[in-house]
């Protein structure tokens, strides 16, 4: 599934969005990717950033979707800037 996000919304509301749309809490996410609550909950808050294994780990959760610290994305292999 490709979801469209606008380029202006902030990778924190990017990874809640994602989230929710799979239907999972917090927790679940967490249990799934292998860190702790409070990592997606400081992420989902933009109050920390995930490190480049903890993205790759997203993009493969969301089907393709790498969220960068310079605003670019790749959505299933095409390359955006923003």
């Amino acid at each position: 599934m490709i979801v469209a996000i606008p380029l202006e919304m902030e990778q924190a509301e990017i990874l809640t969005r994602l989230r929710k749309e799979k239907g999972l809490s917090q927790t679940e996410a967490a249990e799934e990717l292998g860190v702790t609550r409070q990592a997606i909950s400081k992420w989902e808050s933009g109050r920390a950033f995930p490190s480049m294994e903890k993205l790759i780990a997203l993009s493969l959760f969301h089907k393709g979707m790498v969220l960068h610290r310079k605003r670019t994305w790749i959505y299933g292999g095409q390359h955006n800037n923003g």
